[in-house]
């Protein structure tokens, strides 16, 4: 893991094989920081989407907001914190898919959004009618 933290999960019951659909989980922070330079006044504040479609566990939000904050200790750019967040969540969790979005406005009122992405899209919202062999291994908890 890039940042030192273990995720208290919550197993997940619900059966999506037999749902043959994934559902989607969503966090909003508003107020994600890094320290880029190691100076107290020039964090980089920025808002953070976060979804992740779940395969066998579920993170607890608390966990997951604790994780975020150790963050504004450490001395990265928000594109690092971008995929060392995706990474860590993967790895721990190992979700079917998960996404994340950071938002950031600059000084001169530029905006600039970041998005990282791991996993498997095909495995995401699939019909009973579509489903070929293929689709259900990728689709089955693992």
């Amino acid at each position: 893991m890039n940042v030192d933290h273990e995720f208290v999960v919550i197993p997940n019951v619900i059966k999506q094989q037999a749902r043959m659909r994934a559902y989607e989980v969503t966090f909003d922070v508003p107020a994600f920081r890094t320290n880029e330079h190691l100076h107290p006044s020039e964090q980089n504040v920025a808002r953070l989407k976060f979804r992740y479609h779940p395969r066998r566990q579920l993170v607890e939000f608390f966990s997951f907001q604790e994780y975020l904050s150790r963050y504004a200790g450490l001395s990265m750019t928000l594109e690092q914190a971008c995929w060392s967040i995706v990474d860590d969540f993967f790895e721990s969790l190992e979700p079917i898919r998960c996404d994340l979005i950071i938002q950031n406005e600059l000084s001169d009122s530029a905006n600039v959004a970041i998005h990282a992405s791991r996993g498997w899209i095909d495995a995401i919202q699939l019909t009973a009618g579509s489903v070929s062999p293929l689709e259900k291994k990728i689709a089955a908890p693992i």
